[in-house]
């Protein structure tokens, strides 16, 4: 089955907390420092291995846009703890990088709380149900500014979608359209749906039918 990858999980987004005195030394810092070293150490691998196909395609985006400067500025990309002269792993100009293949696929369906809005190139942020997922979504000016005005609500998106071949989490979405989907609260639905269908069953012996229905 298809998965969608998240652009974060549980909230473990690195923050930008210092810049160093090194050529150019820049110190991150995670909300969650137990899911950023799970992520660090996933990264470093992929970049030691040189293959990126196993970890999110953010993060493969990422690895190769340092590695596009790497070989512009002929220097090398070190990582390593904060206060630590241990290199985890580096990306030199000589690095070479395989990514998985990504699937162009058919129409998909989202439902996500509307998280953030914005940039230079519209980007919607979802947090999708399933495991509290944020998902990162490219859209239309249009449909990003409709979309700012229900931040924080949740809504219904159509769009298209790629797959990675690797592990089929959905490397990128695009929305198309907004669904008429709005989140009710539950008693008004029941309420909304008695007024609908009230007549039809107000002469039903609720007992009865369900002694029918088990064949009783």
């Amino acid at each position: 089955m298809p998965t969608y990858e998240p652009e974060t999980k549980n909230g473990a987004v690195f923050s930008l907390v210092e810049i160093t005195k090194e050529s150019l030394g820049f110190v991150f810092k995670s909300s969650v420092p137990k899911e950023a070293e799970k992520a660090v150490r996933a990264v470093t691998r992929a970049i030691k291995s040189g293959n990126l196909g196993h970890i999110p395609a953010g993060s493969a985006r990422g690895i190769s846009r340092i590695a596009s400067v790497t070989k512009r500025k002929r220097a090398t990309a070190s990582f390593m703890p904060a206060r630590r002269q241990t290199v985890l792993a580096e990306v030199t100009p000589g690095s070479v990088f395989t990514q998985a293949l990504e699937i162009d696929g058919a129409t998909a369906t989202l439902y996500g709380k509307v998280e953030k809005v914005g940039g230079a190139t519209p980007k919607v942020t979802l947090r999708l149900s399933k495991e509290d997922m944020l998902f990162s979504c490219d859209a239309s000016e249009e449909i990003a500014k409709d979309l700012g005005k229900r931040l924080y609500e949740w809504v219904g998106v159509e769009g298209s979608v790629t797959w990675r071949s690797s592990d089929l989490a959905a490397a990128s979405f695009r929305i198309a359209k907004i669904l008429p989907y709005r989140e009710e609260n539950l008693s008004e639905g029941f309420r909304e749906l008695a007024a609908l269908i009230g007549p039809t069953w107000a002469n039903l012996n609720v007992m009865d039918t369900l002694e029918e229905i088990r064949g009783d």
